[in-house]
């Protein structure tokens, strides 16, 4: 194009910017600052106790404006990314980190990043020409998306309670302000950053597979879905099998290996058997190795869901609070696991991992809190909840009495100790819920099993042993009323107790032996973190999905399309 032609343009194009800039809410501030740096600085304070920043994806900043206020004031309301206005070297390098915020599954756009990347290059390329509200706005921006950055990767953007997880809020004194002001150090930002996200191995894992999972998902040779026969089962013909390799090899269940000759590729063959079987348990499919159309339709999904699934889960790892004050336990609901951390870092060979089964997602969902483990009890009693006595076992008593007392159910007087018992005759059955209730002897069939870990809560849920160990085969585990059943009882209870005298692997046998109702209590109290995660990564490179069984997922993502500001505190449980 001509150059006389571009310069034409240009004028175009800046006098079209200064008749918007006279229709901007505060473009009277622009016209009636005066210029240079006392300008500036006459629009910062005006634009900060606005509370306003029109030229935002979220104009309120009612979330961090007392933060940069406090900012502002300490640098006596200078510019704090601009030098001679124009960017400097860390306004570029947060331009750019803020520009890369899907890596850590943020959202670019919340941060403004396409728009401070246009205006911190029209400052750079012409300074002079920009007035002081021009410099204002542009810094006053930046400082915003730095604060809701940190602040997204320090204790994420959603408060937990509105997301139905009651883990404690972070303190408010967190200094903010403080931080922001550290990132104008480019050579620092880095560390800075890395020090407010979560300092779990896992946590750093799921990060590495968001990005190989967001460059399948922008490889459009996976967008066309393959047409697998129903129930194909090993041996069968899949004239795709080509296209299935290629995929189990993108996401590392099959290995680089030689392929068969297109025009003979046309067998489910027993190398992509094993590979389909690595990726039903990834996503919590039966591992049989036959597509059903459940498996077909997971294989068919595109990475994007995939994508989602790891951002969301990163979102609920910045919930949890940090440092853990003991070595934690941690129940990720939807995998149905617990791991057991022998030490405040989570390295997979210092954790002991498990299988258990969670509440049922029709009725019996279990709560995603936290609590601290106290104490546990060996041979226990269970005592019947008063909506089972009623709903259930009350009922069935009526008729079946003879099988409920061989299982050990008896009842005892509310409010007493328990230590004498009652038959379950029509007469006493009348009394449940008035003066009588249920309780179930320790027993081969009790369904607390030999032992149960106590972490007292408002929910009354805790872990236990089962004698429904069969349940465990099972790919999809919401089989409780909520409590959480545990694989490995033993082996758990050795671990709580491994650091007290006289508890060695054989005295926690003979205490699953007998007496009844042993309490044991717990020297150093163990935290516990029920979790809800349908994403995790681990050391070996496979990350693992798993159904989204009571449905937290989408409601989630809602929260995450409001916006700034987002409610936190009483606000968030209002919002609920």
């Amino acid at each position: 194009m001509h150059p006389l032609r571009l310069r034409w343009i240009g004028l175009a194009l800046l006098a079209a910017t200064l008749a918007l800039a006279s229709l901007h809410p505060l473009s009277g501030v622009a016209r009636s600052a005066p210029g240079g740096e006392s300008g500036a600085r006459s629009a910062l304070r005006t634009l900060v106790q606005s509370g306003r920043h029109a030229d935002l994806h979220w104009p309120s900043f009612s979330d961090v404006r007392p933060d940069l206020e406090r900012l502002y004031r300490r640098l006596d309301w200078r510019t704090a990314w601009l030098e001679g206005g124009r960017p400097t070297p860390a306004a570029s390098a947060l331009l750019a980190r803020l520009a890369a915020a899907d890596s850590l599954g943020l959202d670019p756009a919340d941060y403004d990043a396409e728009w401070l990347a246009a205006r911190a290059a029209s400052l750079a390329g012409d300074p002079a020409g920009a007035g002081a509200f021009e410099q204002a706005r542009f810094d006053l921006a930046l400082s915003i998306a730095a604060a809701r950055f940190v602040d997204a990767l320090e204790r994420g953007r959603v408060d937990p309670v509105a997301a139905d997880a009651l883990f404690p809020a972070p303190g408010d004194k967190r200094e903010l302000d403080a931080i922001v002001d550290s990132l104008r150090h480019a050579p620092a930002q880095e560390g800075i950053l890395a020090r407010h996200q979560p300092d779990l191995v896992h946590y750093r894992l799921l990060k590495q597979a968001l990005a190989r999972y967001r460059a399948l998902a922008r490889d459009t040779s996976f967008a066309r879905p393959i047409d697998y026969p129903r129930d194909l089962k090993p041996g069968g013909t899949l004239r795709a099998a080509a296209r299935l390799r290629r995929r189990l090899q993108a996401v590392g269940d099959l290995g680089m290996v030689r392929s068969p000759r297109p025009s003979a590729d046309t067998l489910y063959s027993p190398e992509l058997v094993l590979s389909v079987k690595r990726y039903q348990r990834r996503h919590g499919l039966k591992p049989d190795g036959v597509i059903w159309p459940n498996t077909a339709e997971a294989l068919n999904g595109p990475f994007s869901g995939d994508t989602r699934k790891i951002a969301l889960a990163l979102e609920r790892w910045r919930w949890i609070p940090l440092p853990f004050t003991a070595p934690p336990i941690i129940v990720n609901i939807p995998a149905y696991r617990l791991e057991a951390y022998r030490s405040l870092f989570d390295r997979e060979d210092n954790i002991l991992a498990m299988e258990v089964l969670v509440g049922s997602a029709d009725r019996n969902a279990t709560p995603v809190f936290t609590a601290d483990m106290s104490y546990l009890i060996f041979r226990p009693y269970w005592e019947v909840p008063l909506d089972l006595m009623m709903d259930e076992l009350g009922p069935r008593a009526a008729w079946d009495s003879e099988r409920l007392e061989r299982q050990g159910i008896v009842l005892v007087k509310r409010g007493s100790d328990g230590s004498k018992s009652l038959p379950l005759t029509p007469e006493n059955l009348k009394r449940i819920g008035r003066d009588l209730r249920m309780r179930q002897l320790p027993g081969p069939q009790n369904v607390l099993g030999r032992v149960k870990f106590m972490f007292p809560n408002m929910h009354d849920v805790y872990l236990h042993d089962t004698q429904a160990g069969g349940l465990f085969g099972f790919a999809r585990r919401d089989f409780s009323h909520g409590c959480i059943r545990v694989s490995e009882p033993e082996s758990l209870a050795a671990y709580v107790l491994r650091n007290q005298p006289g508890w060695e692997p054989e005295q926690v046998l003979d205490a699953m032996a007998g007496p009844d109702n042993r309490r044991v209590n717990i020297t150093t109290p163990v935290p516990v973190f029920v979790t809800y995660t349908t994403a995790a990564a681990f050391e070996n490179g496979e990350v693992e999905f798993y159904g989204d069984i009571y449905g937290r997922d989408p409601k989630l993502v809602e929260l995450l399309e409001k916006g700034y500001p987002y409610p936190r505190g009483k606000a968030a449980k209002r919002g609920r």
